[in-house]
C-alpha cells in the first residue's frame, strides 16, 4: 500500500520540472505580482505537490508558486513540499492535481481539456467519467470527454484565450472547424475588438456564410481592403468598427433588404400612426410579416378593447 503524502524540505535543485502532469502548456511561467506579495508577506501558505522519482522530486503542481517563491528569495536554496510517494497509483496522483487546482476556483474549460488528457493516459474513458467529471461539473460520460478534448486541436494563442474567457466556449467549440487561417483571423477580431460571447458568434455567423457565399476563406474575406479599413480606422473606437462592420457583412450578405428597409420605413411614415404605434418587419425580410405595437396606458384599457383586437387578429 503507497504510503500517505508528507511534508519535507526539499533541495530547489533537487526538483525536476515535467510536463507529464502539467494542465498548463498553454502558458508562460508566471510570477504575479500578487503571488510574489503573499509569499513575501506570509510564505507559501499552498506548497508545491512533488512525487518521488530516482533520487529527484517531479513537480506535480505549483510551477507558479515555485518560480514566484525563487523570485521572492533568490537566496534560499530549498523549499517544503508535500511528497507524493513514488508507487502511488495514477488515480491518486491525479485527485491531487484537481483538488490542489480547485483550491484556486473550477478549472476553465482548457483547464478540464488538458486534465481529462492527462486522465486518459492512464485510466480507461469510464473510469475517467465517473472518478473525475462529477467534481469538474460535467455530464459523466464518455461524450463529454470527446467534447472537452478537441479544444486540444486549438492553436495554443487560442487555448490561451479560452482559458482567460477572451474566447467563449461556444465559439471555440464552433471554431475547431475552421481553417487554421481562418481561426487566427477571428482571433485577432475578437481580441483587438474585444467582443463578448454574443458577439462573437454574430461575426463567426456573418463570416462564415459570407465566405460560404463567395467561394473563399474567412481569412481572405477579412482581409479585403473595405474590412481591414473599418478594422484598423484611426479614429473609430472598437464599438463603433465593430457595428459597422457587422452592418457591412449583413449589407453583403443580403443586398436585397437594404432596399426593402428602405421601401419599408417610407411605407410606415405614410400611414402617419399615433405615436403610441410602431411596426416592424421579420427578420431580414426572411417572409413578408409585420409586426403591429400599440402601447396602452395601463392593461385596464386593454381589456375594454380586448374583444375587437381578438376579432381584429382572428381575420
Amino acid at each position: 500500500m503507497p504510503s500517505l503524502p508528507s511534508f519535507e524540505k526539499i533541495a530547489l535543485s533537487n526538483i525536476k520540472l515535467t510536463n507529464e502532469w502539467c494542465i498548463h502548456p498553454f502558458l508562460d511561467i508566471e510570477r504575479p505580482a500578487t503571488l510574489i506579495k503573499s509569499i513575501l508577506s506570509v510564505g507559501i501558505l499552498q506548497p508545491p505537490i512533488v512525487q518521488k522519482h530516482l533520487g529527484s522530486f517531479h513537480l506535480i503542481t505549483g510551477k507558479s508558486r515555485l518560480h514566484a517563491f525563487k523570485t521572492s528569495y533568490p537566496h534560499e536554496n530549498s523549499l517544503y513540499c508535500r511528497v507524493i510517494a513514488s508507487d502511488a497509483p495514477p488515480e491518486k496522483v491525479l485527485t491531487y492535481i484537481l483538488e490542489d487546482q480547485l483550491l484556486s476556483g473550477m478549472l476553465t474549460p482548457m483547464e478540464k481539456s488538458f486534465f481529462l488528457h492527462k486522465c486518459l493516459r492512464h485510466l480507461d474513458n469510464e473510469t475517467t467519467a465517473n472518478l473525475f467529471l462529477p467534481i469538474l461539473g460535467e455530464k459523466p460520460n464518455a461524450h463529454t470527454i470527446k467534447k472537452l478534448l478537441n479544444l486540444l486541436k486549438l492553436e495554443p494563442e487560442l487555448q490561451l484565450s479560452v482559458h482567460n474567457g477572451t474566447i467563449d466556449k461556444k465559439t471555440a467549440y464552433e471554431l475547431i472547424g475552421l481553417d487554421k487561417k481562418d481561426r487566427l483571423a477571428l482571433h485577432t477580431i475578437f481580441v483587438d475588438l474585444k467582443l463578448g460571447g454574443g458577439k462573437q458568434k454574430r461575426l463567426l455567423s456573418l463570416s462564415k456564410d459570407l465566405a460560404f457565399r463567395e467561394h473563399i476563406s474567412i481569412n481572405e474575406l477579412l482581409g479585403r481592403t473595405h474590412f481591414q479599413e473599418i478594422l484598423t480606422h484611426p479614429e473609430m473606437n472598437q464599438p463603433q468598427k465593430l457595428t459597422i462592420l457587422l452592418a457591412t457583412m449583413q449589407k453583403l450578405l443580403f443586398p436585397q433588404s437594404e432596399a426593402a428597409e428602405d421601401t419599408f420605413r417610407q411605407t410606415v411614415k405614410e400611414m402617419k400612426l399615433p405615436c403610441s404605434c410602431t411596426v416592424s418587419h421579420g427578420k431580414s425580410f426572411e417572409t413578408d410579416e409585420a409586426f403591429l405595437t400599440i402601447r396602452f396606458d395601463d392593461i385596464s384599457k386593454i381589456q375594454s378593447l380586448l374583444p375587437e383586437i381578438t376579432k381584429l387578429a382572428r381575420d
